[in-house]
C-alpha cells in the first residue's frame, strides 16, 4: 500500500515518487515523452541485490541481546519447552523489529535535515538534534551553499529513479552531490549509490563535480564524519551500478 506521493519538476522533467513499506517507485509525469508514465524501480532497490555483510553482525547482535533478555526470566531451565520456544521466537523477531526501529529513526533524521536545508526550520525532537547540529557544522566547515535537498532524479537508460539527499556548491563553484547516512562506515553500496545518482543528474543536465558521504551521528553532534569519494572509486561505482542493472534485467527475465 502506498503511504505518500512526492512530485517535483527538476531541470524541466516532472517526476513522481511513491513510497511503499518496502521501498519506492518512480515515474515521469512530464518533460520526457518517451518515458512518460513508465514505472521505475529505485536505485537503492537495485543495489539491494548486493549482499550487505555489515548487516550480518548487526543482526546477530540484536538476536543475541534478545536471547539474553529471555534468559533473565528462566532461571537456567534450558530444557523447558516454553523457554526454547520463546528463544526461537526472539531470535526470529529481534533483528526484524530493531531494523524497523532504525529505519524509522533514519527516516525521521532525513526528514528533519531536509526541512532544515529547505527553509531553515529546525525540528525540536531530541532524536534528530545531533544530526541537525552535525549538518550545520558540516555546511559551515565546507562553506557550502545549498542548491537542493531531497531532489528526484531518474535515468531513462536504466529505467530507475532516485532521491538525492543533498546538492550544494563550494565557494570555488564546484558542485557537490552528497548522501547522508546514519551508520558508522562508508560501504561499497554507498559509493555505487552516489555514482548512480551522479550519472542521473548529469544525464538530466545538472553539473556534478564531487561526491561524498556524510555520516550523521545519533549520539554526540561532534561525532559526524565526511568522506569525499575519489574519482577512481567513483568510476568503479558506476561500473558496478551498470552490472547491477544488467543483473536486475536478467533476474526479471527469469520470472
Amino acid at each position: 500500500m502506498s503511504n505518500e506521493k512526492v512530485t517535483q519538476t527538476n531541470m524541466g522533467i516532472g517526476l513522481e515518487r511513491r513510497d511503499y513499506r518496502n521501498g519506492h517507485r518512480y515515474k515521469v509525469t512530464n518533460g520526457d515523452e518517451l518515458m512518460l508514465g513508465t514505472d521505475m524501480r529505485s536505485v537503492t532497490g537495485t543495489i539491494g541485490l548486493l549482499n550487505k555483510p555489515a548487516l550480518i553482525p548487526w543482526a546477530e547482535k540484536n538476536a543475541r541481546e534478545g536471547v539474553f533478555n529471555v534468559l533473565e526470566g528462566y532461571d537456567g531451565r534450558m530444557n523447558d519447552v516454553t523457554f526454547r520456544a520463546k528463544v526461537a521466537e526472539v531470535v526470529k523477531d529481534a533483528s526484524k523489529a530493531d531494523h524497523a526501529s532504525n529505519r524509522e529513526r533514519g527516516t525521521n533524521i532525513h526528514n528533519a535535515v531536509d526541512l532544515y536545508l529547505t527553509d531553515g526550520t529546525e525540528d525540536d525532537h531530541e532524536e534528530v538534534a545531533p544530526a541537525l547540529e552535525a549538518v550545520k557544522a558540516w555546511l559551515a566547515d565546507l562553506k557550502l551553499e545549498v542548491i537542493g535537498s531531497e531532489l528526484l532524479a531518474y535515468s531513462p537508460k536504466w529505467q530507475l529513479g532516485g532521491t538525492i539527499d543533498f546538492l550544494g556548491r563550494y565557494p570555488d563553484g564546484r558542485v557537490l552531490l552528497a548522501d547522508f547516512k546514519t551508520g558508522k562506515h562508508v560501504y561499497n553500496e554507498h559509493i555505487i549509490q552516489l555514482a548512480a545518482y551522479r550519472a542521473m543528474l548529469e544525464g538530466m543536465g545538472q553539473q556534478v563535480d564531487v561526491t561524498g558521504v556524510l555520516l550523521l551521528p545519533t549520539g554526540r553532534p561532534a561525532d559526524w564524519n565526511y568522506t569525499e569519494i575519489d574519482e577512481e572509486k567513483a568510476k568503479w561505482g558506476l561500473t558496478a551500478m551498470e552490472a547491477l542493472v544488467s543483473l536486475g534485467v536478467a533476474l526479471k527475465g527469469m520470472g
